[in-house]
């Protein structure tokens, strides 16, 4: 999600774009995707102890990731692989999502290196 911030802290022009394994999912996937938005702020009290902000977790490791990392890992690996590392993200086991990301990771980066080799000739 995309928005202007403004200097006095007024936040407007919320734009939101799918990602890539968004788009896919909703092409690939007979029942609805089950989103998780992940807050990445802790949670907050004022001086009372009243809690003004709830934390709900940290977000994973994908979030900040350019879209070509996922073009290129969807384009070159299979739907079944696609699907379950999909199911694995939605599990919320942290150590499976933990290795699953950290498999995509390695397999992107080989996959980018190729597709940039390719680029360059």
């Amino acid at each position: 999600m995309a928005w202007t911030q403004w200097p006095f802290g007024i936040k407007t022009s919320y734009n939101y774009q799918e990602s890539p394994l968004e788009s896919y999912l909703k092409e690939n996937l007979k029942e609805p995707i089950e989103y998780d938005w992940i807050s990445s702020r802790g949670t907050r009290k004022n001086l009372y102890g009243n809690v003004l902000v709830r934390a709900h977790g940290r977000p994973n490791r994908l979030l900040g990731q350019p879209d070509e990392f996922l073009e290129i890992w969807i384009e070159h690996t299979s739907r079944s692989e696609i699907l379950e590392f999909y199911h694995t993200l939605k599990s919320r086991k942290y150590e499976e999502v933990e290795l699953a990301i950290s498999k995509f990771f390695a397999q992107s980066e080989k996959l980018l290196d190729k597709h940039w080799q390719i680029q360059s000739r």
